[in-house]
């Protein structure tokens, strides 16, 4: 128990006046209640309570120490901008004051528009001004077989006829299942087939018919009537059985296929654009396309082509590009992968100024003892003019034993520049037996490594009128083209020497057979 301690209370005085001669109260701090006892109070002093009557308010305290009531002046309440109040309860005027957002849009799209309540309206990312209303096609949302009916073709069709410049497709998922072509003549308007979320999967299956799933055409040749503007965008072609090919494009202005799908295709041809003023496939891969002749992709007569990062795996050829003539020009393949390719992985069968850069072929050992070229540059009848390539690996199969499997096959050039080449397990890296007479054909950087387990390791056949920039002093002497005896080039070109590895020695064609230096028969 702690001691007492005296208290100094001072009401209703001043400072001054209150001293330690008022009486003093002391209390234990445990019996202490709050209250000060009216013992304790100086004389004249007393404690008590007051109050107002009925609805009056305390407005102030007299000098006697009495309060003042006043009436209730009765303040009122508005309610301001944004605010609402019913009776005593205030809330917020959704029609100035937003709602919180409750609507979410799905990926590749973005908000366009929020109501009061708060949901919005959606529009595609990246559609752009000018861009007319989205048209939603309807889905075949419980999937597809080739055995169901097609309960939305007529759709498609009738969204593609009616369709202004920039409308938009936008297929939001699910399973599209064609039983037919969808079929745009010449002077078509400009279309965008979009799938947002990447998950939009076109089953085609045409039939007995080699028709593809979206065939773009002119009506004539005149240049008025080329289709024009379209785009496939995060499309998934799956290929049926008995189906056509994907997208078959008849002279278009502008054309870009890019982060597409091709896949199941059984048809010797899944993409083709013939008489294309500009066209770009992007981004786009093929995958089990069983197809046992012709090229997954190709590109007849066209102008000003790019493809670029483009995946081939599997089928018996990857890319053509075709041309009677020389229409076939500005063709660039580019950043792109040809994987088990049983035939060419790329074929330039008539092409003027065309590229090949940063790609990678590879070819798969299907034994089947017949010649095959990874690429090959034109044909007996059409040549390639005006070529670049540079940055290509090109490969075979370690397993390689009886089949004659070519990197390059100079078939028919006439202007090329060819550097940067890496080939690797190949019978022969370089094949030429149609180089024209006075050719420009320079060779520069070219790697061979490790050929096959044959009797004859990887070499390089070559005409006289190529000129190997890798053909120099090497360790102080001239490194030449070598074969073995039996894979000599046929003769033909006067003047032109190898080495013969069988034998050891020069071989020199005088233009109707190979003799030695002394001129003896080699």
């Amino acid at each position: 128990m702690k001691a007492a301690t005296a208290i100094c209370i001072c009401i209703g005085l001043s400072l001054s006046a209150c001293s330690s001669d008022l009486p003093a109260h002391t209390h234990d701090y445990a019996d202490i209640s709050g209250a000060v006892p009216a013992s304790a109070l100086p004389e004249g002093v007393t404690m008590g309570v007051q109050a107002c009557s009925g609805s009056d308010k305390v407005s102030g305290v007299d000098a006697t120490g009495e309060i003042v009531c006043s009436a209730d002046e009765g303040t009122a309440y508005a309610a301001g901008h944004g605010i609402q109040l019913a009776g005593d309860s205030f809330s917020v005027d959704t029609a100035v004051i937003q709602s919180r957002i409750v609507t979410s849009c799905s990926p590749g799209s973005c908000i366009r528009s929020v109501a009061e309540d708060g949901t919005a309206e959606c529009e595609q990312a990246g559609a752009g001004p000018g861009m007319d209303p989205i048209k939603f096609v309807h889905r075949y949302a419980t999937g597809g077989s080739g055995s169901q009916a097609d309960p939305w073709q007529g759709a498609v069709e009738a969204a593609i006829a009616s369709a202004s410049n920039g409308d938009l497709l936008v297929f939001d998922g699910g399973f599209y299942f064609l039983s037919s072509s969808v079929v745009a003549d010449g002077n078509s308007p400009e279309i965008v087939l979009y799938a947002p979320n990447r998950d939009a999967i076109i089953l085609v299956d045409t039939g007995a018919s080699t028709d593809p799933a979206f065939r773009l055409r002119a009506t004539s040749g005149a240049a008025a009537d080329r289709v024009r503007k379209w785009v496939f965008d995060g499309l998934s072609f799956r290929g049926m059985p008995d189906g056509g090919g994907a997208i078959d494009a008849d002279m278009p202005y502008l054309m870009q296929i890019r982060n597409c799908e091709f896949s199941g295709f059984a048809t010797s041809m899944v993409v083709r654009i013939r008489n294309g003023y500009s066209a770009i496939m992007k981004d786009c891969y093929f995958l089990g396309n069983a197809s046992s002749t012709g090229y997954l992709v190709q590109l007849d007569e066209c102008n000003s082509m790019v493809v670029s990062g483009v995946h081939i795996l599997g089928g018996f050829g990857g890319i053509k590009v075709y041309s009677t003539g020389a229409q076939t020009h500005g063709v660039f393949i580019a950043k792109s992968r040809f994987e088990d390719i049983v035939h060419n992985g790329i074929y330039l069968d008539g092409c003027l100024g065309c590229g090949i850069e940063q790609c990678y072929v590879e070819y798969q050992d299907s034994d089947t003892g017949t010649f095959t070229s990874l690429i090959q540059l034109g044909s007996g009848a059409h040549p390639v003019d005006a070529l670049s390539m540079s940055g290509v690996m090109l490969s075979g199969h370690a397993s390689i034993q009886s089949e004659d499997i070519y990197g390059i096959n100079l078939k028919n050039v006439r202007n090329a520049a060819i550097h940067g080449i890496y080939l690797y397990n190949l019978n022969a890296g370089l094949w030429s037996d149609g180089i024209p007479e006075a050719p420009s054909v320079q060779l520069s950087g070219l790697v061979f490594l490790e050929g096959p387990a044959t009797a004859d390791d990887s070499y390089m056949v070559m005409s006289s009128n190529v000129r190997d920039a890798s053909a120099q002093l090497d360790s102080g002497g001239l490194k030449l083209p070598s074969f073995s005896n039996g894979n000599r080039p046929a003769p033909g070109v006067r003047g032109r020497v190898i080495y013969n590895a069988s034998s050891g020695n020069l071989n020199i064609d005088t233009g109707a057979g190979w003799i030695l230096p002394d001129g003896s028969g080699a």
